[in-house]
């Protein structure tokens, strides 16, 4: 079987270069399902000779995994084997003596000596190399909030991409993981404990609270839920938001747009390592970084001055240097005695957040 597989060449496909670079002799990859993990391993390995490596998916049905464990050291041995790949790793799993292994999974994995990579959807710089036909970044814009943060939706017809992201999740997730990540969805932005969750969905079924906080836990462990904490207040309900800001839209029929917008900036800071926190009237608060994110995709000036009012106590208290408004098109600059507040297009903010 090992031979079976080391046969199987690697092919050289135009993998579309994203923004994770392997770096470390010893990795895991980090991700939910179909964030691309699989397509940045290729990558790596397509610079190296054939012959020089091993690539296992445990997912693929053909493989046996008592075989895996019983003739893995040896085989690599043999075959001076130097860099060794296997995608869905589980940790019954011995490791033979290579000098380098990738490994992939979507749970928790710390193994000494191992760095760990985490890999997120694209965000809107990587899009932008993913689907290159727009003439103008509005238009690309544009076409990003239709479509989806998963990488292979820009592969599929548009007609069909809707249907295709549910039959990701489903082919992803079990059943209550699912039913958990519709609720989510409902949810979106909104400020929610686990237990008003639970109490949610066992309206619609019969769910014991164990199993359902396994779950939940679960499913932010995987990455595919998060919560934003009350900066000061940890006890307080978090917010909610899902691994794709387009989700809310297929799993629901709920229409929110200012929702959709608030993920989509969290999701571009979140890939960044960026501590973040909300609090009143805030939506996202960067300690670290003295900064302050507001969405407001349709905004004004006017606006602008009364929002900034309203929040001029924490800004000062907090010594926050700067307040980033993001919208949609508009644009201005305040320089406000104690804080510079720039409102900037989504497009613009996006770029210079993602460098």
């Amino acid at each position: 079987m090992l031979d079976a597989i080391y046969n199987i060449a690697n092919k050289k496909t135009n993998l579309i270069a994203r923004k994770y670079q392997i770096h470390s002799s010893f990795t895991i990859i980090k991700g939910a399902s179909k964030t691309g993990k699989t397509s940045i391993i290729k990558q790596y390995l397509s610079a190296l000779p054939n012959a020089s490596y091993l690539y296992i998916d445990l997912k693929d049905l053909r493989i046996d995994k008592e075989v895996i464990k019983a003739e893995l050291q040896d085989f690599c041995i043999t075959n001076k084997i130097h860099t060794l790949v296997i995608e869905a790793y589980e940790k019954d799993i011995p490791l033979p003596n290579v000098l380098e292994i990738i490994l992939s999974t979507e749970d928790n994995l710390y193994i000494d000596g191992f760095t760990q990579l985490n890999i997120y959807n694209l965000d809107f710089e990587e899009f932008l190399a993913f689907d290159s036909r727009y003439d103008t970044l509005d238009t690309a814009f544009t076409h990003f909030l239709q479509t989806s943060s998963y990488p292979e939706m820009y592969f599929v017809h548009q007609d069909h991409r809707q249907k295709q992201l549910q039959n990701i999740l489903k082919l992803s997730l079990n059943p209550l993981e699912l039913q958990i990540m519709i609720h989510s969805a409902k949810l979106l932005g909104q400020k929610v404990s686990a237990f008003q969750m639970f109490e949610r969905l066992k309206l619609q079924q019969k769910l014991s609270k164990d199993m359902f906080y396994k779950t939940f836990y679960g499913l932010m462990e995987k990455g595919y839920l998060y919560w934003v904490e009350k900066f000061g207040h940890s006890r307080a309900t978090k917010k909610l938001f899902t691994l794709d800001f387009n989700i809310k839209n297929v799993l629901t029929l709920q229409k929110d747009f200012s929702r959709l917008f608030e993920t989509l900036v969290f999701l571009e800071m979140l890939k960044r390592g960026s501590e973040i926190y909300y609090a009143d009237g805030i939506d996202f608060y960067l300690p670290n970084e003295n900064r302050i994110v507001l969405t407001m995709p349709f905004s004004n000036e006017d606006v602008l001055f009364k929002k900034i009012e309203s929040i001029e106590a924490f800004i000062i208290e907090n010594g926050v240097m700067h307040v980033e408004v993001v919208t949609m098109n508009a644009e201005t600059k305040l320089g406000l005695p104690y804080a510079i507040v720039e409102m900037m297009p989504f497009i613009q903010w996006a770029i210079v957040e993602g460098e």
